[in-house]
C-alpha cells in the first residue's frame, strides 16, 4: 500500500528548499551537496544550465550568464542583459529553472512524479509578482499550483508542535530580499492571519548593500580609491564586495570580530585591502534597515489594535534570523521569541508541504515493480490527510467489479479503536466517521467481508490521518480596486478578505467612445491601502477599444465590472456593457512598471522641499508631536538621496527606491493633512452614531452584524487614527446606513423626492411631471409600493450624466 506525498517549495531571493510530508512527517530534503538550501542562482552556458552553488561559484568569473536575486523583480518584465547566446531572460524564467531543479531532486530522492505543488511567496506580493509566480511553476511543469503565503507557512510549521490557542503571535521572515511580518492566532484547530505587513524590498540584500557602501567609504579613506560607478570595471567590483559583505555578516553571526579580505582589479590596478569589521559597527549599520522592520512590526500591531503585552510570542524566519543583532532588537523591542527547535531557514518550506496536505494536492509513489504482491488497488478512498476533527470521515468507494464486498470494518493499526460493521451500498460506497488520536497520527486497516461475513483480502492505498492544526483560507495581502478619473481609489476587494473572492460595482464613462475612431478607455487596476491613486501600485488595466464596439457609448454610460481573485492571487475581471449586452475579458498589463530614475529625482527633490518646510514650522512654534512625526521621515529620505544621485541602471534599485519613496510622500501627506483628519474623525463619529440608529431601528440580521464588525473598526480608528483607514470605514458605514435606510417605510418617500427635483432635466418632462404628480398623490396617501414603481419609472427618464454627478450613495443596488 502507498501514501500520497505532499511538497511545498520556499522559493527565495538567494536561496529555495524543498519539504515533502508523507502523512507521518515533514523533512526538508537536503541536495547533492547535503545542504537544505540551494542557492538561486542559475548559469546559462551554451546549450546547459547550472542551478545552485555549481552556477553560484561563476558569478564573478563568468557574471554574464550567471543570474542571482531575480525573484525581487518578479512581475516587472524586467529583463536580464543578453548572455552568451543572445537571450535576455525574464525572472519568472530563472525562477522556473530553479524550480525544475527542485522538481528534480525531489522526484529522484522520492521515486514520484510531482506535478501538484505549493509554493511560498511574500505576504505583501502584489498581484503580477503572485502570477508571475505561478507562470514560472508551470514554465517547471507543475500542473496544479497553489500559493500560500510565506508567514502562514511559517506559523502553520511553528504552530505543529507547539499549539496556543487563542493567543496572538507574530510571524518576522526577514528574507534576503523582501521582509514579511504577521499576526496569527490558533482557535479550534484553525490557523488564522489577523493581519500582516511587510515590505517586499527589505532584506538581507539590504544589509550586505549598506555593508558594501560602508566598505567603499572606507577604501576612500584607507587607500584613497574612490570608485566610479560608472567605470566598466565598477559591476564585477560591486559583486564581489557583495560576496564578502555576506560572508562577513554571516561570520559575525557566531564571532565578535571578522576580516573582509578584498582582492580586486579596478582600473588596471590590483589592490590587496583587508578591512576589520566588528559585530558592534555592524549593529549600528544594520540599525535602519532593523529599525524599519521593528516600525513595520508596531505598525502592524496598532493597526490591529493590540499592545505589545498581548504579544505573547515571536516566530523568527529566514536567514537573517540567525544574526544576534536581530534576535536582540526583536526581543528588546517587541517579545519574546519562540522556544522551539525548528530551523529557521526550514519553517517555511515545511509549512508549505503541510498546507499542500490539508488540501489535498498530493502525488502517489512510483509503482515498486520489485514487489511480487503489488496489486492494483480495489478501493478508492477520500479523506483528509490532516484534520481538526477528532472524528473525520472516511469514504470509499470499490473500483474492483470482481469482488463481492458486502461490509467493511476500520480499525487503528495499533488495536486501539475499531469501527462497527459498515454496509456496502448498492453504488459500491461505504462511508463512517473514524476516530483519531488527538494531536498525533493514526494509520487504519479496511478490512473486508462478504455478504456471508467471510474476510476478502483488499488492496487499497495506506490511510493515514493527522491530527493537528490547518489554517483558514488565505487572505488578501492589499486591497484592490479602481483608480477613477478624479484621482481617487474605489475599493472592491478589501485588504485581509479570505480568497477566492470576487466583487462587482458599476461605473460611468467620462467620454464618449465612438467605433472606428481608434480611442481607447483605461480602466487601471490599482493595489494599496490609500484613496488616492498615486500612492498605490497599479497592477493591471482594462482597456476598452472603440474598435470592438457595436455602436457609440455614450458619456455616463453604464460599465458593470467584475474583479475576482482565486487563492493563489491570481486576478481575472471583466467589464459589462448593459447597453451593448458586451462582455469585455481580461488584464492587459499585469506587471509592475519600470520606474525612472530621473523622475525618481525629481519627486524625491520635491519631497525633500516640503519636509524642509514642515521642519522649520515645527521648530519655530516648538512642536515636539511634529518633530516626533518628521524627523525619522528625514532620516529615511536622507538614507535614500545619495543612492538616487550615484545610481545606474539598476532595476531592483529603482523600484525600490520608488516604493520607499511613495510611503514616505503617503505619510507626509498625512502628516501635512492632519487638520484634515481630525475633520474626517469628526465625519466618521456622525457617520458611526447615525448608523448605529439606523440599524438598531430599521436594521436587518446582517446589517448588525456588520454594524457589530464596523464597531470594533471604529474603536481601533479613534485609537490609532489613520487616514485611509477612516476613509473606508466611512464608506463601509454609509453602505451599511443605506442597507437598513431601505427597510425605513418612508425610504420611498425620500428617494422619490430626491429624484422628482431632477424631473426637468427628464429625457420625456411630460411624462415626468405626471409621474411626480402621481408620486406625491402615493406620498399622502403612504402607498409606498405604488411609490416604488413611480419613482424607479422616473429614474429611468433622468440622464445618465445628470445621474452620475449625484455621487456614490445609491451605487450598491438601491434603485
Amino acid at each position: 500500500m502507498s501514501q500520497s506525498k505532499y511538497i511545498g517549495i520556499d522559493l527565495g531571493t538567494s536561496n529555495s528548499a524543498v519539504s515533502v510530508f508523507d502523512g507521518d512527517e515533514v523533512k526538508t530534503l537536503v541536495n547533492a551537496r547535503g545542504e537544505i538550501n540551494t542557492p538561486s542562482v542559475v548559469r546559462v552556458k551554451g546549450g546547459s544550465i547550472t542551478v545552485g552553488a555549481k552556477a553560484q561559484k561563476h558569478l564573478h568569473s563568468d557574471s554574464k550568464n550567471t543570474f542571482k536575486e531575480f525573484k525581487r523583480l518578479m512581475g516587472t518584465q524586467s529583463q536580464s542583459e543578453p548572455d552568451d547566446n543572445g537571450k535576455r531572460w525574464l525572472p519568472e524564467e530563472l525562477s522556473s529553472e530553479v524550480l525544475k531543479a527542485l522538481k528534480a531532486q525531489v522526484e529522484r530522492q522520492e521515486n514520484c512524479q510531482f506535478d501538484k505543488v505549493v509554493i511560498t511567496v511574500p505576504a505583501l506580493f502584489e498581484l503580477p509578482q503572485s502570477k508571475a509566480t505561478a507562470e514560472a511553476a508551470r514554465m517547471a511543469g507543475f500542473k496544479q499550483v497553489e500559493l500560500l503565503p510565506e508567514p502562514v507557512a511559517s506559523g502553520l510549521s511553528s504552530g505543529w508542535s507547539e499549539q496556543e490557542a487563542g493567543a496572538a503571535w507574530l510571524i518576522y521572515d526577514l528574507g534576503g530580499g523582501t521582509f514579511d511580518v504577521s499576526l496569527i492566532e490558533s482557535r479550534d484547530g484553525l490557523l488564522r492571519v489577523i493581519g500582516h505587513d511587510g515590505d517586499n524590498f527589505l532584506g538581507g540584500r539590504d544589509i550586505d548593500r549598506t555593508i558594501v557602501n560602508w566598505l567603499i567609504e572606507q577604501l576612500v579613506e584607507t587607500e584613497g580609491l574612490q570608485l566610479d560607478h560608472k567605470h566598466s570595471d565598477y559591476s564585477s567590483v560591486i559583486r564581489h564586495f557583495e560576496s564578502a559583505a555576506e560572508n562577513a555578516k554571516i561570520k559575525l553571526s557566531t564571532l565578535e570580530h571578522s576580516v573582509i579580505e578584498l582582492e580586486f582589479e579596478y582600473d588596471n590596478e590590483d589592490y590587496e585591502v583587508d578591512i576589520a569589521l566588528t559585530r558592534d559597527e555592524l549593529k549600528t549599520l544594520c540599525a535602519p534597515i532593523i529599525d524599519r522592520s521593528i516600525q513595520i512590526c508596531q505598525r502592524l500591531l496598532s493597526a490591529q489594535g493590540l499592545q505589545l503585552e498581548q504579544l505573547k510570542r515571536v516566530v523568527l524566519v529566514g536567514g537573517p534570523a540567525h544574526m544576534p543583532i536581530v534576535q536582540s532588537a526583536v526581543q528588546e523591542k517587541l517579545a519574546p521569541l519562540a522556544q522551539t527547535d525548528h530551523d529557521p531557514m526550514c519553517l517555511v518550506a515545511n509549512g508549505a508541504a503541510l498546507y499542500a496536505a490539508t488540501i489535498n494536492l498530493g502525488c502517489e509513489p512510483a509503482a515498486d515493480t520489485d514487489k511480487a504482491d503489488e496489486r492494483e488497488h480495489q478501493l478508492w478512498l477520500q479523506y483528509p490527510s490532516v484534520c481538526t476533527e477528532l472524528n473525520p470521515t472516511i469514504m470509499g468507494r470499490v473500483i474492483d467489479e470482481s469482488i463481492k464486498l458486502s461490509q467493511v470494518q476500520i480499525c487503528t493499526q495499533d488495536g486501539s479503536w475499531q469501527s462497527p460493521m459498515i454496509p456496502v451500498d448498492d453504488s459500491n460506497i461505504f462511508m463512517l466517521e473514524v476516530s483519531v488520536k488527538a494531536g498525533g497520527k493514526s494509520s487504519f486497516i479496511i478490512n473486508g467481508f462478504d455478504q456471508n461475513r467471510q474476510a476478502i483480502d483488499l488492496a487499497y492505498q495506506a490511510v493515514h490521518i493527522v491530527h493537528g492544526i490547518t489554517i483558514s483560507d488565505p487572505p488578501l495581502s492589499r486591497s484592490i480596486g479602481l483608480a477613477l478619473a478624479d484621482g481617487s481609489v474605489k475599493t472592491f476587494i478589501d485588504r485581509g478578505t479570505p480568497l477566492p473572492a470576487k466583487r462587482s460595482f458599476a461605473q460611468s464613462t467620462i467620454e464618449t467612445l465612438v467605433p472606428g475612431s481608434g480611442q481607447k478607455l483605461q480602466i487601471p487596476i490599482v493595489q494599496g491601502e490609500r484613496k488616492q491613486a498615486r500612492f498605490c501600485r497599479k497592477v493591471g488595466v482594462l482597456v476598452i477599444d472603440a474598435a470592438e464596439l457595436k455602436a457609440p457609448l455614450p458619456v455616463g454610460a453604464t460599465i458593470e465590472i467584475t474583479i475576482e481573485v482565486d487563492r493563489g492571487g491570481d486576478m481575472r475581471s471583466q467589464a459589462f456593457l448593459p447597453q451593448q449586452n458586451k462582455i469585455i475579458h481580461g488584464v492587459a498589463q499585469l506587471f509592475l512598471a519600470k520606474p525612472e530614475l530621473s523622475a525618481l529625482k525629481t519627486l524625491s527633490q520635491n519631497i525633500n522641499t516640503r519636509m524642509s518646510s514642515q521642519l522649520q514650522q515645527a521648530f519655530r512654534s516648538r512642536d515636539e508631536s511634529a518633530l516626533g512625526v518628521l524627523n525619522p521621515l528625514t532620516q529615511r529620505l536622507q538614507l535614500l538621496l545619495p543612492e538616487l544621485l550615484s545610481m545606474a541602471d539598476d532595476v531592483d534599485g529603482l523600484q525600490r527606491i520608488s516604493r520607499e519613496l511613495m510611503e514616505i510622500e503617503s505619510e507626509l501627506e498625512l502628516f501635512e493633512s492632519r487638520e484634515q483628519l481630525s475633520e474626517l474623525m469628526e465625519e466618521c463619529e456622525m457617520a458611526y452614531f447615525g448608523t448605529d440608529d439606523m440599524v438598531k431601528e430599521y436594521g436587518r440580521d446582517t446589517d448588525k452584524r456588520v454594524m457589530q464588525s464596523c464597531a470594533k473598526q471604529f474603536e481601533q480608528a479613534m485609537q490609532n487614527p489613520r487616514q485611509g483607514d477612516i476613509e473606508r470605514l466611512i464608506e463601509r458605514l454609509n453602505q451599511v446606513y443605506h442597507s437598513a435606510y431601505k427597510n425605513k417605510p418612508e425610504f420611498w418617500a425620500d428617494v422619490f423626492q430626491r429624484w422628482a427635483s431632477h424631473a426637468h432635466a427628464a429625457r420625456d418632462p411630460v411624462r415626468a411631471d405626471k409621474l411626480v404628480r402621481q408620486g406625491n398623490e402615493a406620498v399622502a396617501r403612504k402607498e409606498y409600493g405604488r411609490l416604488q414603481a413611480i419613482t424607479n419609472e422616473l429614474y429611468d427618464l433622468i440622464p445618465e450624466q445628470q445621474k452620475s454627478q449625484q455621487g456614490d450613495n445609491y451605487d450598491s443596488g438601491i434603485y
